[in-house]
């Protein structure tokens, strides 16, 4: 599954101090581009047959996951933050409207550094 994602969240800060508390809960909407099928299948005579496929199946062209986050902000200087946050959302809308369906969660762990200009000068 290719999807184009557009976040939406509130951030809550906790603390005051070098190391602060986050948490982030909002929705991710998700915009269907392309799914394709990869298939690789190993017989015990050695034999092996690959591709790729596109589904025939008509998915939703679009859909909703709301997420949380938990993590911690760590303040190295005035303007630079490293940012840790273990997140986990899942689809909210079925991906496609047959009697067997399916829905995409995800879980992981976000990293980012983030460099302010407008508060390194305070």
């Amino acid at each position: 599954y290719h999807y184009m994602n557009v976040p939406i969240s509130l951030n809550f800060t906790l603390g005051k101090k070098k190391v602060r508390g986050i948490i982030s809960v909002g929705a991710s909407l998700n915009f269907l581009l392309k799914k394709k099928i990869s298939y690789n299948y190993s017989y015990s005579d050695g034999r092996s047959i690959s591709g790729t496929t596109v589904d025939r199946y008509d998915f939703n062209k679009f859909n909703v996951s709301p997420f949380l986050g938990i993590g911690a902000d760590f303040y190295l200087t005035k303007a630079l933050v490293l940012r840790l946050m273990p997140i986990a959302q899942m689809q909210a809308l079925k991906n496609i409207n047959t009697p067997i369906t399916e829905y995409l969660w995800y879980a992981g762990l976000n990293v980012s550094l983030q460099l302010g200009f407008l508060n390194a000068g305070k």
